[in-house]
């Protein structure tokens, strides 16, 4: 079976630089451990093709199924290389060491974070496989761009299927109120969808319960891994969703305590 390609976004330096022995060291000891049996690593400042290492680095980012970028120093190159990965919607892993602060443009995404000391290496080597046998290759929805475009041309659907219905005002109303609140950290609950969408097209009763239910589930997802790395364990049921809805403040409601205990049943 041919093997999957994977590419190290990384900070790199000269030799003598000190970031280069982290980023050697993280390489050896963790990526090329848990990645070299499954994929072709691909690491930038051991390239060896003639030309523009840009163009190279450009070329294989754009290419390779998978890749690892590594935050640590929050290096420009390391942020503009990420961006391009996450404009098209393909999977990369986020790591950084522990206290790198993530800027706000990508402090949605999951992020690792590892302690530099052989029991750090370990650790990272387990939350590297976790994150990679979550990944679905044939996916193409992965990072902060393609999800806001997602949004968008949801969106666009929707005022679609607006136009499409002559006698869809009260739809159309309905709509525009959902999708404000969606904007809102989606701040609706199920009860209220199930009750408003009293409608017998099965394109308006399907399309915008999914963007409910998908985006609560991410939320909750995220939620999870910030207790998981504050606590230094994984958090039960009670500790995350009271963390979700201490951040989210939904509406005192059955329907939506049940979906987000649902979901956090799943995840645990």
């Amino acid at each position: 079976m041919e093997k999957k390609s994977c590419f190290i976004i990384t900070p790199v330096g000269d030799e003598n630089d000190p970031i280069r022995r982290h980023i050697d060291g993280i390489i050896n000891e963790a990526i090329i451990p848990v990645f070299k049996d499954m994929f072709n690593l691909i690491i930038p400042h051991r390239i060896k093709e003639i030309g523009s290492i840009n163009a190279q680095i450009l070329k294989q980012i754009y290419n390779c199924d998978l890749v690892i970028a590594n935050l640590t120093n929050l290096n420009p190159n390391v942020m503009y290389e990420l961006a391009f990965r996450h404009s098209m919607g393909r999977p990369a892993i986020v790591i950084a060491q522990e206290g790198t602060k993530i800027p706000f443009d990508v402090i949605d995404s999951r992020t690792i974070f590892y302690k530099y000391d052989p029991l750090g290496m370990e650790e990272l080597r387990k939350e590297l496989y976790d994150f990679y046998i979550e990944i679905d290759f044939n996916k193409s929805e992965y990072g902060p761009i393609i999800e806001t475009f997602m949004g968008i041309g949801y969106e666009n659907k929707i005022n679609k299927l607006i136009s499409d219905n002559p006698d869809g005002k009260d739809i159309k109303v309905l709509f525009n109120e959902l999708l404000n609140r969606l904007d809102k950290s989606l701040t609706i609950s199920e009860s209220l969808i199930n009750e408003k969408m009293s409608t017998n097209n099965k394109n308006f009763i399907n399309s915008p319960k999914r963007i409910y239910i998908d985006n609560i589930e991410n939320q909750i997802n995220w939620e999870y891994y910030k207790l998981k790395e504050k606590l230094g364990r994984i958090p039960t049921e009670k500790e995350l969703m009271g963390a979700y809805f201490n951040k989210y403040k939904y509406k005192d409601s059955e329907a939506e305590y049940s979906l987000v205990e649902k979901i956090v049943k799943s995840i645990i």
